[in-house]
């Protein structure tokens, strides 16, 4: 279990860095590159989507561990840096 948690934490970390990745290009696509817009909100959806679904697991192992906090300090200032970005987190 230990293994797997692991590696959903690194998995939950690459999700904030691809949302963080596709709001950057989406707010230059809306100035450069309109036509493909649609594209990166929907690809930005998705990626949302997981990160809450790897938040969601975490929670519940937090919860059987006991633990106070289902992310790294490493995720939460990845997040500063993104604060608009961020507002998604459950």
């Amino acid at each position: 279990m230990k293994e797997v948690e692991r590696i959903i934490r690194v998995d939950h970390a690459g999700e904030l860095g691809a949302i963080s990745i596709y709001s950057a290009q989406r707010k230059m696509a809306c100035f450069f590159y309109k036509d493909i817009v649609d594209k990166l909100d929907e690809m930005l959806a998705h990626e949302k989507e997981h990160f809450n679904t790897f938040s969601a697991w975490l929670k519940v192992v937090s919860r059987i561990r006991g633990m106070n906090s289902t992310e790294s300090l490493l995720t939460k200032v990845t997040a500063l840096s993104t604060l608009d970005d961020y507002k998604h987190r459950a």
